[in-house]
């Protein structure tokens, strides 16, 4: 039964580290929003809007702090989801992230909090019809699979440590990781 968590806790982690990945490049490429506007010349306007900057055909400007909000949700998010995969690795191989075993779903079930937020609030206020929203979207799923996995291999941890703790921390002790 350990090595089928430990395989589990690396596939959790991995899943998070390519959803935190995905969610630094949805956060600092400005393709949130993209509005097309046709004006009286044959060339179309295109205006492309994201977090931080503003980007039309000819150059980008920083944006105002509107959205300041969705911001700072998603550098919060980002960080939450790093710890969280951080702490899901280690649940396969160290026994101090196993006595606390509820540290990663905890933190990868507040990053899914946060980056739902940050979507709600975005989605209000603009549209959300580019490459960087649909990126934070798939973000959600590969942390929402972590998140699963995180959860179970806590529960089976919880599950036995409640039953055996002194088996489980004189396992632990020794190295072994407590199973």
């Amino acid at each position: 039964m350990h090595g089928e968590n430990r395989q589990l806790a690396i596939c959790g982690g991995l899943l998070g580290l390519c959803g935190f990945i995905m969610a630094l490049i949805a956060i600092r490429i400005p393709y949130w929003t993209v509005i097309h506007s046709h004006s009286s010349t044959t060339t179309p306007n295109i205006t492309s809007y994201g977090l931080f900057k503003q980007c039309n055909l000819e150059k980008c400007t920083t944006r105002s702090s509107k959205h300041f909000s969705p911001i700072i949700l998603s550098i919060l998010a980002t960080f939450t989801l790093l710890l969280g995969s951080f702490l899901t690795c280690l649940l396969g191989f160290y026994s101090f992230s196993r006595r606390h075993f509820y540290l990663a779903p905890i933190c990868l079930f507040i990053s899914c909090f946060l980056f739902l937020g940050c979507l709600s609030i975005y989605g209000k206020e603009s549209l959300l019809n580019s490459h960087s929203s649909k990126l934070i979207v798939a973000t959600l799923a590969f942390v929402f699979k972590a998140l699963y996995l995180a959860s179970y291999i806590s529960g089976r941890y919880s599950i036995l440590y409640k039953q055996h703790q002194q088996d489980f921390e004189k396992n632990c002790q020794h190295g072994d990781g407590g199973l």
